[in-house]
């Protein structure tokens, strides 16, 4: 049995040997679910999407300064992300996933622990 741990930057499990590793994504999620978003309406996921997007922003880089030129965008966009008024792009968000690949992981995690509390 493998343990999973939600950590700021991750998910992490630990082996029989007690060293701990990265967990996978079916450690954290039940895959039939993730499709469907754990059976919930795409609408309470694209509320619940933009400040948990904005914690990654801001646990990734000093200001909204540096996420604007990062992604090539206004400042006043990156503004709304920071604050996690607005919601980004698809394109944006798998560029920040390929940078940070742990954040595929987190997201999983927080959305779970979201679904649970809902339970």
């Amino acid at each position: 049995m493998t343990n999973v741990v939600s950590i700021q930057s991750g998910s992490y499990a630990s082996n029989r040997s007690g060293k701990p590793r990265a967990a996978s994504m079916s450690e954290v999620l039940d895959w039939p679910n993730v499709l469907y978003l754990g059976g919930v309406d795409a609408a309470r996921y694209r509320v619940w999407f933009p400040p948990r997007f904005a914690l990654a922003l801001r646990d990734r880089f000093q200001s909204p300064e540096q996420v604007a030129a990062a992604f090539n965008v206004r400042i006043s966009t990156a503004w709304n992300w920071w604050n996690g008024d607005h919601r980004a792009s698809g394109d944006i968000v798998m560029r920040l996933v390929m940078s940070y690949p742990d954040l595929a992981i987190w997201f999983a995690a927080q959305w779970r622990a979201e679904l649970d509390r809902a339970a």
